[in-house]
């Protein structure tokens, strides 16, 4: 997929207002092809098979009487993008559902879900795709995908616009954080450009952003996001905005994101949202060790090692980070028995393999130089280029740096220098400590 083509349809439709009639002829001409239907037996008895021809080329705009003729012909409704007229039942349900993914209402996802399934003036193939993509059930969905995204063209403006928003949720569930930003990037154009505001577009997007690293425009997002939640009194995603940016600000205010942390806990306490309590504790301790306050990062996330939780994915990464935090304190034999720890234990994560290899690395350091710079050619920068993560690429220059210079290299040494000072003159917040 491109998403250059979803960009220039939305551009398009942004600078001709009439977007609609340059398409139906392509729609047609499609329609009829996959039937398997000749020109002749298309027209006949509606129009001749010139002017039938000049329709399906786009030389002309036809009537709304021979759009609707050639459609009863194709036995295919009209397309809601090629006709203004909405039907309030539809739109209804569409709210509906929209409405219970906002507030994580399964039981009426599942109830209005049937109800989209059953009416035919909804584009039920999008619906299925949005709501495959919530639930994160992608083990069949690359055809329905391929099968959407030819049809951008044919899509209404609010069926394109959540198509875009989904497209760049499947993205990041995939990890393609790059892709997913682009995606959402051309949804919030086409949102302008309709006047309207949808919050989990505006989160999802800084979602993106901070994987990015992109952290200044993630912050933004997120606020915006989050003034529209509390707004709607949706508490579960407001507390998730409100983290989201107190982990951007993490970088350039630590206090004030542990403040805005604070303020998310008691929420969430109040409100019995402990799933989201726990992922704000962690992510509380990272903040508190960017502050170099140990103890109080060493507190939670001891705290939360001693519960086991259904996500492994979140118990590795509490390990982690308790092997980060005693390395730190250069309690050596703490952070290698939660290696060992987390070796034994058979939890997936999509970077496990990684980190296993860079604490190995850590804990038995190859007494070859050659086989150290190796290892940090080969896996370690690597990985931290593909993942963004600035500040743990500039600790790995300066390291390599340092390695090259205590073995005579010094032009080597100097080279991993500029490559640490270019990103460090870039951000000026990164921590290197």
């Amino acid at each position: 997929m491109n998403s250059s083509i979803s960009e220039r349809i939305v551009f398009y439709r942004i600078n001709h207002k009439n977007y609609q009639a340059n398409f139906i002829g392509e729609y047609i001409k499609k329609e009829r092809i996959k039937q398997g239907l000749k020109q002749e037996l298309v027209c006949k008895g509606i129009c001749s098979v010139s002017y039938y021809s000049r329709i399906e080329n786009n030389k002309v705009n036809p009537s709304e009487t021979y759009i609707n003729k050639i459609f009863k012909k194709l036995n295919k409704p009209v397309p809601k993008c090629f006709k203004n007229e909405y039907d309030d039942e539809s739109n209804k349900i569409s709210k509906q559902f929209l409405d219970a993914l906002e507030f994580r209402n399964q039981v009426q996802i599942e109830k209005v879900f049937g109800e989209v399934l059953n009416n035919d003036n909804l584009n039920k193939k999008l619906y299925e795709f949005i709501y495959k993509v919530y639930h994160k059930e992608l083990f069949d969905i690359d055809k329905l995908l391929k099968y959407l995204y030819a049809e951008q063209n044919f899509m209404t403006n609010e069926e394109l616009l959540l198509f875009l928003e989904y497209l760049g949720l499947y993205c990041i569930i995939k990890r393609d954080y790059i892709m997913a930003s682009k995606y959402l990037k051309c949804a919030i154009t086409l949102q302008n450009h309709m006047r309207i505001e949808r919050p989990s577009l505006f989160y999802r997007y800084a979602y993106a952003l901070s994987r990015l690293n992109q952290l200044h425009l993630s912050i933004v997002y997120s606020w915006k996001a989050s003034e529209i939640y509390q707004r709607n009194h949706n508490l579960y995603y407001y507390v998730c905005t409100r983290a989201l940016m107190a982990e951007g600000l993490a970088k350039f205010l630590p206090e004030c994101s542990i403040s805005i942390f604070h303020e998310c806990l008691q929420i969430s306490n109040c409100t019995n949202l402990q799933e989201l309590e726990y992922r704000i504790k962690l992510l509380l301790a990272q903040t508190y060790k960017r502050l170099n306050n140990y103890e109080q990062s060493e507190k939670i996330l001891k705290e939360l090692s001693l519960q086991l939780f259904e996500d492994n994915s979140f118990n590795f990464n509490i390990h982690l980070e308790l092997i980060d935090l005693y390395l730190k304190l250069n309690d050596y034999e703490t952070a290698r028995n939660y290696y060992d720890y987390i070796k034994k234990k058979d939890w997936q994560h999509p970077y496990r393999d990684f980190y296993l290899k860079y604490y190995h690395y850590s804990f038995n350091k190859p007494q070859s130089t050659n086989e150290i710079i190796k290892f940090y050619y080969t896996t370690i920068i690597p990985f931290f280029q593909n993942s963004f993560n600035q500040e743990m690429l500039v600790k790995s220059y300066l390291e390599l740096a340092t390695i090259y210079e205590n073995n005579g290299y010094y032009q080597e040494s100097l080279e991993q220098y500029k490559k640490a000072w270019e990103y460090l003159n870039r951000d000026r917040n990164i921590n290197i400590v």
